[in-house]
């Protein structure tokens, strides 16, 4: 084409938009429409129904590209190709070969950051919108998308749901429309992209640690971060690298939070209802979430803070993805160490009036695919990740059982889902834990590399039982019935039959001991 044609850049985006449902209409559709022509005794040639889905489908994604330059020059990034008497002029070219993606994404990572910096200000929400569907026009474009990391993209990106709730507000709860969730599916898969890019290294160097952003979240981000990876791809679509080190991102933040949840109160005193007091200064109140005395409404912030709790988001893709999770628990670390112990924490719990809330479902996942894993490929760092996990465990249990009065009202069980991982995790490893326990000194545990061996002291397994078996009788019948399973499977080895004889004595001696406390 050669002739200049005036455009309005929201008409070519709704054009787009139409192409796009057409092609995904005759894909769909397309065979019922031949079988009804047929059946109706039709004339018409549709056997290039097939042909013309996909030639719509490529007019649509042109058509896409087309309107992702027209708004990017709209927004004020581009210059004039000629100037007429009535303003300004600017040159959409047909061909999309002829748009520059390396330039167009620069342009629009500058105008996001513009946008994000002051997000009520008049043209901020377009902006964002805007660039979150370029975003996912240019997602399989790697010039496109190296640019926009180049230049600051994922350190937008990770702010994005913030902006987007100060546009949106807090109404009952709700902070994000529609309209924002779904500029989050696009920003959240266009992170997974950039992330991949950055681990794969091919850009410029020396260049700064783009992961920066998303694994080392500031409070102004953590929530927002959260939100990415809540609307984004599943968690098995992330790089195991990038996925662990968020992970372990979130994990450090947690730590540092002086509420994760409002404090609620079954005797407050003073003749006050229970109710929700005192939590101070938290993540959620900048974000317009208050749960505050007895009313009813209480209970559905709170609802809404558990719903919105940034780690759990993450937590949730990282318990899909198998890799990240003995990335982040199976290294023979402090921070695997540190990470481990916080996710068999009894406090991964909601409180409330009508109960507590069980909010370990992630953690159990991501537990189990860290150790669970005994083939030749990954039982190294599995065996690691068990050690971390049941060592953090053997601890736990001791203070979990010392818990005050008010904790455990607060907190009357163990959170069921990590309770079912820990059992699950002992009876994977039962052969070498019942070796190693007979014989295993108090300080000598840990997992040994050369002879692909699990070891753990005898109190501490019996204190991981203990945990595990307290509450939660579910996970004890599991292990259970594991245990005898894999005795029946060894009978004719003496050597097996008496390491898994010891952890069945042992978890015999946990549950006499967890009567015992009980009767006390």
């Amino acid at each position: 084409m050669t002739d200049f044609a005036g455009v309005d850049p929201q008409r070519v985006r709704q054009l787009a938009n139409r192409l796009k449902d057409l092609a995904a209409a005759l894909t769909s559709d397309g065979g019922t429409i031949r079988t009804n022509f047929g059946r109706w005794g039709g004339s018409l040639d549709l056997s290039v129904i097939a042909q013309q889905a996909q030639q719509v489908a490529d007019d649509a994604h042109d058509m896409a590209l087309r309107a992702d330059e027209a708004m990017n020059l709209l927004d004020g990034a581009g210059r004039p190709y000629l100037c007429g008497i009535n303003g300004d002029m600017y040159q959409i070219p047909w061909d999309t070969k002829d748009i520059d993606p390396a330039k167009e994404a620069q342009q629009e990572a500058n105008e996001l950051s513009k946008a994000l910096a002051d997000p009520k200000a008049p043209d901020s929400r377009r902006i964002i919108l805007d660039v979150a569907q370029s975003l996912a026009d240019h997602q399989e474009d790697t010039a496109y998308m190296t640019a926009f990391m180049v230049n600051g993209g994922i350190k937008d990106i990770a702010g994005a749901a913030g902006a987007l709730h100060a546009e949106d507000g807090t109404h009952e709860n709700a902070l994000l429309s529609k309209e924002s969730i779904a500029a989050l599916a696009q920003f959240g898969q266009a992170a997974q992209k950039l992330t991949d890019l950055a681990v794969k290294g091919d850009y410029p160097h020396p260049a700064p640690d783009y992961l920066a952003p998303l694994t080392h979240p500031t409070d102004d981000d953590a929530w927002s971060i959260g939100m990415l990876l809540k609307y984004g791809p599943p968690g098995d679509k992330w790089n195991a690298q990038v996925l662990s080190g968020i992970s372990g991102g979130m994990l450090d933040w947690r730590e540092k939070q002086g509420a994760m949840r409002p404090d609620y109160e079954m005797f407050p005193g003073n003749g006050a209802f229970p109710g929700y007091y005192g939590d101070g200064k938290a993540w959620f109140d900048d974000l317009g979430l208050r749960a505050v005395g007895s009313e009813p409404g209480a209970e559905q912030a709170a609802a809404a803070i558990r719903a919105n709790d940034p780690v759990l988001a993450v937590l949730d893709k990282l318990g899909d993805n198998a890799q990240g999770s003995r990335d982040l628990l199976g290294q023979d670390t402090a921070a695997s160490r540190r990470y481990a112990a916080d996710l068999v924490e009894y406090n991964w719990q909601t409180t409330g009036r009508t109960g507590t809330v069980d909010d370990s479902e992630p953690i159990g996942r991501v537990l189990a695919l860290a150790a669970s894993d005994r083939g030749p490929a990954f039982a190294d760092q599995s065996g690691q990740a068990a050690y971390n996990i049941l060592a953090a465990a053997a601890k736990e249990n001791t203070t979990f059982g010392s818990r005050s009065q008010k904790e455990q009202l607060a907190y009357p069980t163990y959170p069921q889902s990590t309770a079912v991982a820990l059992a699950g995790i002992t009876a994977t490893w039962a052969d070498q834990l019942g070796a190693s326990s007979k014989i295993a000194g108090p300080q000598a545990g840990g997992y040994a590399t050369l002879e692909h061996d699990l070891v753990l002291p005898h109190d501490d397994l019996q204190s991981v039982m203990e945990l595990f078996t307290r509450n939660d009788p579910s996970a004890a019948a599991m292990f259970d019935t594991a245990m005898h399973a894999q005795l029946s499977d060894a009978a004719d080895s003496r050597l097996d039959v008496s390491n898994l004889g010891n952890m069945i004595g042992l978890f015999t001696k946990a549950k006499n001991a967890i009567s015992y406390s009980a009767a006390q």
